[in-house]
C-alpha cells in the first residue's frame, strides 16, 4: 500500500464547500489535495495515492459512482479509501449504490464536523491495521520464500493458488507463472492426479499424508500435504511442502541452512515464531523461540525454552484454557491450528493477539510451528465500527436500531418474570429557534446536554436513545408499575428545568413527554413506541402538564 497516510483528496466542485471541509481537515492535522472535477481527481489520486478521498457524487464531468469503481478497481490504488457523499437527502437505495459501488462511507452534506473527522478516524485506524497484517503476511511469504524446501498452495482442483521461489526455480519458471496451473501437470506431465501421490491422498481424506515420490527427470522428492480447514472443519486449500532428497548429504546441508536462514530472518521479523520438536512422552519440546516473544507475551525466548509453560504467563485466565487446549487437539490430530487470545501488556492493559500453527513431520521427526502476532490495532478498530454502527455520533447514545433491541429484550425479560416495562418519549418544543439563533453548534450542545441530564434521571439497567432530531426514547426495564415510570417523569421534569447555558447564554428549553407501558397499554414494542410518542403529542397541547400517560 503506497497510500500517503495524513493526506486526504477532496473532489468537490462548490468553491465554498471545498473551502470549508479543507479547512476542517486541515486544523485536524491533514494534508488536503483538491480536485474541482473528476478528471482532475483520477490525475491526482495516481500521482499522489491519497489515504482517503471525499468523493462528491454529483460532479460537471462524470458521476461520483463512476469515479469510485476506477479508484477501486485499480489495483495500483489498494489501500485508498474512498467516503462518498450528497448534497441532497438519499434514499437507501442510492446509498447502497454508493456503498456497492465500493465506497467505504456514505455521507450526506451539510457534514457536521465530528462526523466527518470520525469517520475519516475510524477509517484510517482500519487502514493501519490492515497494513500492519499486509506486512505480516510479507514477512511469512519471504521466510517461506528464503527456504529451499519447496511450497504450494492449491485448491480443491490442484489449481495452484500460491508458489514460493524454490518451487519456481525447481521448474526454472516465474512464481507468477504457476498460478492457475494444475500441480499434476508441471513434473510427472499428467492428465489427471496420481493416484499415489499423497497431495491428492490428503485431498480425499482431508487428513495430513506424505510419501516419497519419484519424478520422470530422475530426483526423488519427500512430498507432504496439509489440508487448510476453517473453525468449521471445511477444508479450504491444501498446502503441499516437497523436498528433494535425490542426494541425502546435500538435501541435508540445504535443510540446515534453511533453518539458520529461517532463524535469523524470524529473529528480527514482527511477531514471534516458535519451533517444536513433537515427542511421544513429553509432549512439545520447544527448539527454537524467535526475540518477538518477549514484545508479545513479555516472557524471554530463554524462560520459555526452560519451561515451555512460561508461554502462557500473562495470557487472559479466560483465554488460557480455550486455547491450550485448542492446540492440544490440533497436536493430536496433527492439523493446523489458529486462534486469538488475550494477553496483559505493560501498561496492565490487554492486547489481542493470533497464533497459527502448523505441523511438520518427515521420515526422521516431528516438528510443530507456531507464529504469533499482534492484532490489537485490528480489534479495536472492528470494536469501534461496530460501536459506531449503534450509537449515535453526536451524543454518543444508543441510536434507534440498538434502542429496538432493548426494548425487545426488555420484553423479553418482563415476559418471563412478570415485570412491566415503561416507554418515555421525550421531545424539546421548539428546539429549531435555538439552532437559527444559536447556531448548529449550539443546538448540538443541547442535544448533548439533553442526553446526559436524561441518564442521570435512570438506572445503568436502563436504556437512554437518541430517537432522531431533537426526540429521545427512555426505556424502562423491570418495573412494577405505572409509579416506577411517574417518578422518572418527574425526575426528569425537574432535571430539564433548570436552564442549559449555551455559549456562555442561560436558556430554558421546553419539552413534553409521553407514556406508554408493557404490558397495560401494547403488548409489541413497536406498537409501545407509538402510542408513547402519540401521548407526547397529546402533553404539547397541554399547558398543565409536561407529560401524559398513553392510559390517561
Amino acid at each position: 500500500m503506497n497510500a500517503n497516510a495524513k493526506e486526504i483528496m477532496v473532489v468537490e466542485d462548490d468553491p465554498v464547500t471545498m473551502m470549508q471541509t479543507s479547512r476542517v481537515l486541515q486544523e485536524a492535522g491533514y494534508n488536503v489535495l483538491k480536485a474541482p472535477t473528476g478528471e482532475k481527481a483520477m490525475e491526482m489520486v495516481y500521482n499522489r495515492r491519497p489515504a482517503l478521498v471525499l468523493l462528491d457524487v454529483m460532479l460537471p464531468d462524470m458521476g461520483g459512482l463512476e469515479i469510485c469503481r476506477k479508484i477501486k478497481s485499480d489495483s495500483r490504488l489498494q489501500g485508498t479509501y474512498v467516503i462518498m457523499f450528497s448534497g441532497v437527502q438519499t434514499e437507501s437505495d442510492d446509498r447502497a449504490q454508493g456503498l456497492e459501488s465500493g465506497a467505504d462511507g456514505y455521507l450526506v452534506k451539510p457534514v457536521r464536523t465530528r462526523e466527518l473527522l470520525a469517520q475519516i478516524e475510524a477509517m484510517l485506524r482500519i487502514r493501519y491495521a490492515e497494513m500492519r497484517l499486509d506486512e505480516d503476511r510479507r514477512w511469512y511469504e519471504m521466510v517461506l520464500n528464503s527456504i529451499r524446501e519447496l511450497v504450494l498452495c492449491m485448491d480443491h482442483e490442484l489449481t495452484i493458488l500460491w508458489a514460493n521461489q524454490a518451487a519456481a526455480d525447481s521448474l526454472d519458471m516465474r512464481a507468477e507463472e504457476l498460478i492457475g496451473r494444475k500441480c499434476y501437470h508441471l513434473w510427472n506431465e499428467n492428465d489427471k492426479p496420481c493416484r499415489k501421490c499423497p497431495v491428492t491422498r490428503s485431498l480425499e481424506s482431508k487428513s495430513p499424508d506424505h510419501s516419497i515420490v519419484d519424478t520422470p527427470d530422475g530426483r526423488i522428492w519427500e512430498v507432504r500435504a496439509y489440508p487448510v480447514k476453517d473453525e468449521h472443519d471445511r477444508m479450504l486449500s491444501i498446502v503441499e511442502v516437497a523436498q528433494d532428497i535425490t542426494d541425502m548429504q546435500k538435501s541435508r546441508q540445504a535443510l540446515e541452512r534453511s533453518e539458520k536462514l529461517l532463524k535469523e530472518v524470524t529473529a528480527n521479523m514482527p511477531g514471534a515464531v516458535i519451533q517444536y520438536q513433537v515427542q511421544e512422552e513429553k509432549g512439545l519440546l520447544p527448539l527454537f523461540v524467535s526475540r518477538g516473544v518477549t514484545e508479545l507475551l513479555g516472557v524471554t525466548p530463554e524462560d520459555i525454552l526452560k519451561d515451555p509453560v512460561r508461554l502462557w504467563d500473562n495470557v487472559h485466565p479466560d483465554d488460557s484454557e480455550q486455547v491450550s487446549s485448542s492446540m492440544g487437539d490440533s497436536l493430536n490430530r496433527n492439523e493446523p491450528f489458529h486462534g486469538e487470545f488475550r494477553v496483559l501488556d505493560r501498561d496492565n492493559s490487554y492486547k489481542w493477539l493470533r497464533i497459527s500453527t502448523v505441523p511438520y513431520s518427515d521420515v526422521r521427526e516431528k516438528m510443530w510451528y507456531a507464529m504469533i502476532s499482534d492484532i490489537t490495532l485490528l480489534k479495536k478498530a472492528q470494536e469501534e465500527m461496530a460501536y459506531r454502527a449503534m450509537h449515535d455520533y453526536l451524543t454518543e447514545l444508543p441510536n434507534r436500531e440498538l434502542l429496538l433491541d432493548r426494548l425487545e429484550r426488555a420484553f423479553a425479560m418482563a415476559s418471563r418474570y412478570g415485570h412491566k416495562v415503561g416507554v418515555v418519549f421525550f421531545d424539546l418544543n421548539s428546539f429549531k429557534p435555538v439552532n437559527d439563533l444559536y447556531g448548529h453548534m449550539a443546538g448540538d450542545k443541547l442535544l448533548y446536554q439533553v442526553g446526559q441530564r436524561l441518564q442521570k434521571c435512570v438506572r445503568k439497567s436502563d436504556t437512554v436513545a437518541r430517537y432522531g432530531g431533537d426526540e429521545f426514547v427512555v426505556v424502562l426495564g423491570s418495573i412494577s408499575s405505572s409509579q416506577d415510570v411517574l417518578r422518572v417523569a418527574r425526575k426528569i421534569s425537574s432535571e430539564m428545568s433548570r436552564p442549559f447555558v449555551l455559549e456562555g447564554v442561560e436558556i430554558h428549553q421546553d419539552f413534553s413527554m409521553g407514556i406508554s407501558i408493557y404490558p397495560d397499554d401494547a403488548a409489541d414494542p413497536q406498537e409501545l413506541l407509538r402510542l408513547a410518542d402519540q401521548s407526547m403529542y397529546r402533553a404539547k397541547k397541554d399547558p398543565k402538564s409536561c407529560y401524559a400517560f398513553c392510559s390517561g
